[in-house]
Protein backbone atom coordinates (compact mmCIF):
# COMPACT_ATOMS: atom_id res chain seq x y z
CA UNK A 1 0.00 0.00 0.00
CA UNK A 2 1.34 3.42 -0.96
CA UNK A 3 1.72 5.91 1.89
CA UNK A 4 -0.33 9.09 1.65
CA UNK A 5 1.72 12.16 0.84
CA UNK A 6 1.44 14.73 3.62
CA UNK A 7 1.28 18.45 2.91
CA UNK A 8 3.30 20.81 5.06
CA UNK A 9 1.86 24.31 4.98
CA UNK A 10 4.01 27.40 5.42
CA UNK A 11 3.33 29.89 8.21
CA UNK A 12 2.66 32.47 5.50
CA UNK A 13 -0.06 30.26 3.97
CA UNK A 14 -1.68 29.80 7.37
CA UNK A 15 -1.46 33.52 8.18
CA UNK A 16 -3.22 34.35 4.90
CA UNK A 17 -6.28 32.40 6.06
CA UNK A 18 -7.05 35.12 8.62
CA UNK A 19 -6.95 37.71 5.84
CA UNK A 20 -9.36 35.58 3.80
CA UNK A 21 -11.65 35.22 6.82
CA UNK A 22 -11.53 38.94 7.60
CA UNK A 23 -12.34 39.75 3.96
CA UNK A 24 -15.36 37.44 4.15
CA UNK A 25 -16.57 39.39 7.22
CA UNK A 26 -16.52 42.56 5.13
CA UNK A 27 -18.82 40.89 2.58
CA UNK A 28 -21.63 40.96 5.15
CA UNK A 29 -22.71 37.52 3.93
CA UNK A 30 -22.86 34.81 6.63
CA UNK A 31 -22.53 32.09 3.99
CA UNK A 32 -19.22 33.58 2.79
CA UNK A 33 -17.88 33.52 6.37
CA UNK A 34 -19.09 29.98 7.05
CA UNK A 35 -17.24 28.73 3.94
CA UNK A 36 -14.01 29.31 5.90
CA UNK A 37 -14.89 26.56 8.38
CA UNK A 38 -14.51 22.82 7.92
CA UNK A 39 -17.78 20.92 8.15
CA UNK A 40 -16.75 19.26 11.43
CA UNK A 41 -15.15 22.38 12.97
CA UNK A 42 -16.07 23.95 16.29
CA UNK A 43 -16.67 27.70 16.43
CA UNK A 44 -16.06 29.26 19.84
CA UNK A 45 -17.79 32.49 18.96
CA UNK A 46 -16.63 35.84 20.31
CA UNK A 47 -20.10 37.10 21.26
CA UNK A 48 -21.79 33.85 22.25
CA UNK A 49 -21.63 31.57 25.25
CA UNK A 50 -22.07 28.25 23.44
CA UNK A 51 -19.99 26.44 20.82
CA UNK A 52 -21.38 26.37 17.28
CA UNK A 53 -21.00 22.87 15.85
CA UNK A 54 -23.13 22.71 12.72
CA UNK A 55 -23.11 24.77 9.54
CA UNK A 56 -26.59 26.06 10.46
CA UNK A 57 -25.42 27.14 13.93
CA UNK A 58 -22.41 28.94 12.46
CA UNK A 59 -24.57 30.65 9.83
CA UNK A 60 -27.05 31.75 12.51
CA UNK A 61 -24.23 33.20 14.64
CA UNK A 62 -22.62 35.08 11.76
CA UNK A 63 -25.98 36.46 10.66
CA UNK A 64 -26.12 38.10 14.11
CA UNK A 65 -22.40 38.97 14.28
CA UNK A 66 -22.26 40.67 10.88
CA UNK A 67 -25.08 43.14 11.61
CA UNK A 68 -22.59 45.64 13.12
CA UNK A 69 -20.00 45.25 10.32
CA UNK A 70 -17.05 43.82 12.25
CA UNK A 71 -13.41 44.01 11.23
CA UNK A 72 -10.80 41.86 12.94
CA UNK A 73 -7.25 42.79 13.88
CA UNK A 74 -4.58 40.47 15.22
CA UNK A 75 -2.91 41.76 18.39
CA UNK A 76 -0.80 38.66 18.99
CA UNK A 77 -0.54 35.38 17.17
CA UNK A 78 1.42 32.16 17.29
CA UNK A 79 1.33 29.82 14.32
CA UNK A 80 2.35 26.19 14.72
CA UNK A 81 2.66 24.08 11.59
CA UNK A 82 2.80 20.30 11.37
CA UNK A 83 2.11 17.77 8.63
CA UNK A 84 -1.49 18.21 7.46
CA UNK A 85 -2.20 20.35 10.53
CA UNK A 86 -1.74 23.94 11.61
CA UNK A 87 -2.86 26.09 14.51
CA UNK A 88 -3.15 29.87 14.32
CA UNK A 89 -4.00 31.05 17.83
CA UNK A 90 -3.83 34.45 19.36
CA UNK A 91 -5.57 37.54 20.63
CA UNK A 92 -7.83 39.42 18.26
CA UNK A 93 -9.66 42.74 18.54
CA UNK A 94 -12.86 43.44 16.67
CA UNK A 95 -14.15 46.87 15.80
CA UNK A 96 -17.73 47.44 14.80
CA UNK A 97 -19.27 50.15 12.62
Amino acid sequence: MKAKSLKRFSKKEIASLFDRWNKSLKSGDPDQVVKNYAKNSILLATLANKPRLTVAEKRSYFKFFLINKPTGKINYRKIEVGHDTAVDAGIYTFTFA
